[in-house]
């Protein structure tokens, strides 16, 4: 009992600790109803932007870096579960009422392997787009380039390699179903 009590004292003072950063640090918003745990971190490096909304809720040993030039948008009732990786380079995009599971990566950048070993911190990097209303079911892959329309399911394990349309499941085979045309049988 007074173990979980030294930990809500803990993240309380982290959160004051969040809350004053963002307050002397101009290029991070992050609204009201913040929930993050001391195991997880949000890392924000110089030149870098980010805006979270609303009811951001994070579980434990979640990590987001926002790089360089990166800008990192998450939107209103997000919700990340245990041990979900985001890094940002370029550009994310997160909208509102999106549930992350377990063990998703989210990276917007691969290493350049056509430059010599003198050169191998250059980034190939694009964008990535995850609409409103989506799952992201454990162990997803998302990467660079990616564009997720509004009303998904990505199921787990998945290695998100194209575009998935609004009202779409995507599945490991890199195959979509469009959400109407699926029934049990």
């Amino acid at each position: 009992m007074i173990f979980k009590i030294i930990i809500k004292i803990i993240n309380i003072f982290y959160l004051i600790d969040t809350k004053i950063y963002t307050f002397f640090k101009k290029n991070i918003s992050i609204g009201k109803g913040l929930d993050l745990p001391i195991s997880s971190k949000i890392k924000v490096y110089n030149g870098a932007k980010v805006f979270i909304g609303n009811n951001f809720k994070v579980r434990n040993n979640c990590t987001i870096k926002v790089l360089n030039t990166g800008y990192l948008n998450i939107g209103n009732n997000v919700f990340l579960n245990n041990n979900t990786n985001i890094v940002c380079r370029e550009n994310i995009k997160i909208g509102d009422n999106v549930l992350i599971a377990q063990n998703v990566v989210i990276i917007d950048h691969d290493h350049n392997l056509k430059l010599s070993t003198k050169n191998s911190n250059k980034f190939i990097c694009n964008r990535i787009s995850i609409g409103n209303n989506v799952w992201i079911c454990s162990g997803v892959i998302i990467l660079k380039g990616i564009s997720i329309g509004d009303n998904c399911i990505i199921a787990a394990g998945a290695v998100v390699l194209k575009d998935v349309p609004s009202n779409s499941i995507y599945y490991s085979k890199n195959k979509i179903i469009k959400r109407d045309d699926y029934s049990e049988k």
